[in-house]
């Protein structure tokens, strides 16, 4: 299993600062349950991301091939 590698510093920086919450229209998706979970999922998924990658690399630490990818 081989991946191209990825250049991450392509990337442009962003942090939770950058994000203009006073540009947000509250009123458009207040009621809005399907996008409220949707967020609410991603954000799961963003916040555990970092731990279950380091889970899968200290479970297959033995596998080089996995590891690297």
């Amino acid at each position: 299993m081989s991946a191209a590698p990825t250049n991450h510093s392509a990337r442009p920086a962003w942090s939770v600062d950058s994000i203009p919450y006073d540009t947000l229209d509250r009123a458009r998706v207040r009621g809005d349950t399907v996008l409220f979970y949707m967020v609410s999922s991603a954000s799961l998924v963003e916040f555990a991301s970092g731990v279950y990658t380091r889970n899968l690399t200290e479970f297959f630490d033995d596998d080089d091939e996995v590891v690297d990818w």
